[in-house]
């Protein structure tokens, strides 16, 4: 939950963002970076399957079916979620996250994570009119300059320091940095998920009841 003393929001949230990007750019050799940019090939698979596949063979037919054979078992609402989240771009930082720690490529996954978030400004809303025939207006300026805060600066913070000992210190531990990479995203999953669960539970600025009537039972297996 945000706030109190340990600031989950703060220290696991943009803290813990900006060191993970900071750690890729000291990993990664300006060539692996500057291959990755360039292989237009890799590159346009990847975001024709993530503003193309995905909702046309995803997307639409899911909801399509979940309509037409099983009417009543989600609300519109969801359904709407449903076609909408296929149309978003990839995730910034657990794109990244996850390509690590399964010994993928980080310089490719960092590229197009950075190229769809900049075409989602485009093509998702492009989308959410052809499907819903409704227009959306997003701040680009505001995203592109949030996207560089986020990704860009830390990544090339982490190249600068390539010039110095810190690229030896890293040599020397990236069995260790890695690892605090996996640490990381437990927390930052768990953040995640302990959040949406106490917003749905508690109403907020209201003190909790003794008894929440529509919060899970206490199963602790269950979001494991």
């Amino acid at each position: 939950m945000n706030g109190g003393v340990l600031r989950p929001e703060l220290f696991i949230g943009k803290i813990g963002v900006t060191c993970i990007f900071l750690i890729s750019g000291l990993s990664l050799q300006l060539s692996e970076l500057a291959d990755a940019v360039t292989h237009f090939k890799l590159n346009s698979l990847v975001q024709l399957a993530i503003f193309g596949a995905w909702p046309a063979l995803v997307g639409v037919p899911l909801t399509r079916i979940l309509r037409s054979f099983l009417p009543g078992l989600l609300p519109p609402s969801i359904l709407d979620g449903l076609l909408i989240l296929s149309c978003l771009p990839t995730t910034v930082n657990m794109c990244i996250l996850l390509t690590s720690a399964s010994g993928g490529n980080v310089a490719s996954a960092l590229s197009n994570a950075v190229i769809s978030n900049v075409l989602g400004i485009f093509a998702t809303p492009a989308l959410l009119l052809r499907f819903f025939g409704e227009n959306i207006e997003l701040p680009f300026g505001n995203m592109i300059l949030k996207l560089c805060n986020k990704v860009l600066l830390p990544v090339a913070v982490g190249q600068a320091l390539r010039t110095t000992p810190a690229k030896e210190l890293y040599t020397q531990n990236s069995k260790k940095f890695k690892r605090l990479q996996e640490v990381r995203t437990f927390f930052f999953s768990y953040f995640v998920r302990t959040t949406t669960l106490i917003s749905e539970c508690i109403p907020q600025h209201h003190p909790p009841p003794k008894h929440i009537s529509n919060c899970p039972p206490d199963n602790s297996t269950q979001y494991s």
